[in-house]
């Protein structure tokens, strides 16, 4: 949620500037910290690109109890709030697709099990 904000502060803070220039009236330290934020969480999403935690093909199924889905990576997703996603296809309805962040997810080994 900490990086939510931070990247929705950076993007309001630089369409003010690019709208308004750049005044006194900005604070600067909120600037800088958004941009530090930022670039912090821009750098992490280059380190999963390079190191993903599943690969395709890897059978895995949705942690917790509520609803189960049990499936192979067939995907991956990034956005501002999950900068590591999957997409997993049913193995029990195929071409049926649910996406997921990679912390809701863990592997499977045992392919028969339900």
């Amino acid at each position: 949620m900490e990086h939510e904000n931070a990247i929705t502060d950076a993007i309001k803070i630089l369409r003010r500037i690019r709208q308004y220039g750049y005044s006194m009236d900005h604070d600067l330290a909120k600037v800088e910290s958004a941009e530090m934020k930022l670039s912090k969480i821009l750098k992490a999403r280059e380190i999963l690109k390079n190191d993903p935690i599943f690969s395709r093909g890897d059978k895995v199924r949705k942690k917790g109890n509520k609803g189960q889905w049990h499936g192979v990576i067939c995907g991956e997703y990034s956005t501002a709030i999950t900068p590591e996603g999957y997409a997993v296809e049913s193995v029990y309805e195929k071409g049926s697709v649910q996406i997921y962040p990679v912390n809701a997810l863990e592997k499977w080994e045992k392919i028969n099990e339900k």
